[in-house]
């Protein structure tokens, strides 16, 4: 028998290409392979606004959309830290996306 080492991750993937909009951030559904655990990702509207503060909803989903494979990776890497909200969510700030997030 074969115990987990803290370097051995356990894989998500994302679950649906559905984007979803609360007063947080937009966000997205990912869940743990070969498990029915999902986990719901939410990245900031500070992390999307990333200093342009005049950004609007529809720049900011384009933003989002246009990164996305990035922000799965940043949950992927939060998820594994064990860094979760309260919920339980995985939530991407502006404290975790690079200044040149285009």
């Amino acid at each position: 028998m074969s115990l987990q080492t803290p370097r051995e991750k356990i894989k998500i993937a994302p679950l649906r290409k559905e984007i979803m909009r609360d007063s947080r951030g937009f966000g997205f559904v990912m869940r743990l392979r070969g498990s029915s655990r999902t986990l719901s990702v939410v990245v900031s509207d500070e992390a999307l606004l990333m200093g342009n503060r005049k950004a609007t909803d529809i720049e900011m989903q384009a933003k989002f959309e246009s990164n996305l494979a990035y922000f799965q990776y940043l949950a992927g890497e939060k998820f594994h830290r064990g860094r979760l909200a309260a919920d339980g969510a995985v939530l991407i700030t502006a404290e975790d996306v690079l200044p040149s997030l285009d």
